[in-house]
């Protein structure tokens, strides 16, 4: 039974590949314990991928792998972790040679954390020459460790290990966090890698089998994902690294050095403030990019009915444009919706009118059979078109930051705090769980 499972995934890898290199590994190793090990960690993933099918979770997803993990001297090609088109990134959290906390990871489970929450440490204490803040890389990018960005940029190979509840420290802090601020929300998917005493196939797995299998676990699902990675990326290798080229690369740290994340991003208040302000700002920006749409299609049926003049129909603007509002109509229109709403002691602007939203996207008129059979062929036409199916996409991610905002405004009342501060339990932020890697 197992070998007819092998032979069947194997198959359907080979055939729904993209990376070249993942293909060639797999044709070289189907015969291998690496192979195998593979079966095992599909089916493993399997079982999570259909559990969270059944919840209310959007096609695309953030799923966040949490490990334990290291770095050997061996280097493959970041789009290793990138095989299929389920996966559209990979995205690694510390710096090359650096641990992590479990507040790191529920940080990313949960969408909280952003580049300026880190903060790098010694591991090895007061007794460390070497001051906290010289274990900070000096040349640290402002985001995170995209593989899809890196490309075909050789890094580090990526090994994962089991946590093992219940005594595994890293996973009882992350299941403590879970309690007192919340479980990730909705279209965040955490997989823990935890497996069945016994399970020596995966007891150290290298990330790209990982990332090769939940590929092919997501292409026989409704899902696509972005999968963030959770484990620490310290050298356990005896060799020494090209350090200046994983600097390049991204950063790298000094050894012992531990990356945790500041008291505040475990603050409710800031966190849901950031997220309005964040839809807020991009809210803004679709606004803007909406009437310019708007302008730019009229623009171009003014040159349609140009381009029809002579023809036997002869056409005019007003039968082309028809009812369509100029662009400083639209931008009137738009506007006009503006109100502000304050929460959490933050203004919020939004749309209070999502009607204006889905007015506008009638400014597009049809063109009449007629017409159209004149211009089938015009380029101008097919530019319609285009900008016509950009200003319906826009209008829905419109209306999708609004009714966010909506929902985020009938919260409860944040100037309060979390529900456990008026307990009096007021949690730690400050305290850090070292994680065991």
């Amino acid at each position: 039974m197992k070998m007819m499972k092998k032979k069947k995934l194997l198959e359907f890898a080979i055939a729904n590949c993209e990376d070249e290199t993942a293909r060639r590994w797999l044709r070289e190793n189907s015969e291998s314990d690496s192979f195998f090990q593979l079966v095992d960690m599909f089916y493993f993933l399997k079982k999570h991928i259909d559990e969270e099918e059944k919840k209310d979770h959007s096609d695309s997803v953030h799923i966040t792998f949490d490990a334990h993990g290291c770095i050997s001297d061996s280097m493959i090609p970041a789009s290793c972790l990138l095989p299929l088109s389920s996966i559209t990134d990979v995205i690694l959290y510390s710096p090359w040679n650096c641990t992590i906390t479990p507040d790191v990871a529920y940080g990313v489970a949960t969408g909280r954390i952003k580049p300026r929450h880190r903060e790098f440490y010694s591991r090895t204490g007061q007794g460390c020459e070497v001051p906290d803040e010289k274990h900070r890389p000096t040349k640290l990018p402002d985001c995170w460790n995209s593989m899809k960005k890196a490309g075909d940029q050789k890094i580090p190979n990526i090994t994962v290990s089991p946590m093992t509840p219940p005594d595994d420290g890293t996973w009882k802090r992350f299941e403590s966090l879970k309690e007192q601020h919340g479980q990730p929300g909705s279209n965040r998917i955490v997989i823990p890698f935890i497996v069945p005493a016994g399970s020596s196939s995966l007891e150290r797995v290298p990330f790209f089998n990982v990332t090769l299998a939940l590929s092919l676990v997501l292409l026989s699902s409704r899902f696509e994902a972005t999968v963030h990675l959770t484990a620490c990326l310290s050298n356990s290798s005896a060799e020494k690294f090209d350090q200046e080229y994983l600097k390049q690369q991204y950063a790298c740290c000094i050894n012992d050095t531990g990356m945790k994340c500041s008291p505040d991003m475990l603050n409710l208040l800031t966190f849901q403030c950031e997220l309005s302000m964040d839809a807020a700002d991009q809210l803004i920006n679709d606004i803007f990019s909406f009437v310019d749409l708007q302008k730019k299609h009229a623009d171009k049926l003014n040159e349609l009915a140009n381009e029809l003049e002579g023809h036997k129909y002869n056409s005019n603007v007003s039968k082309i444009v028809g009812s369509s509002l100029s662009a400083g109509g639209a931008a009137a229109l738009t506007l006009s919706g503006l109100t502000i709403l304050c929460t959490g002691g933050a203004a919020i602007p939004f749309l209070g009118v999502t009607g204006a939203i889905a007015s506008g996207l009638g400014l597009a008129t049809s063109i009449g059979s007629d017409v159209a059979d004149a211009v089938v062929s015009s380029s101008t036409m097919d530019e319609a078109k285009q900008i016509l199916e950009r200003i319906q996409k826009l209008g829905e991610e419109i209306q999708e930051l609004t009714r966010s905002l909506v929902e985020n405004a009938g919260k409860e009342d944040l100037s309060e705090g979390p529900r456990f501060w008026s307990s009096g339990k007021v949690p730690t932020g400050a305290a850090t769980a070292i994680r065991v890697c």
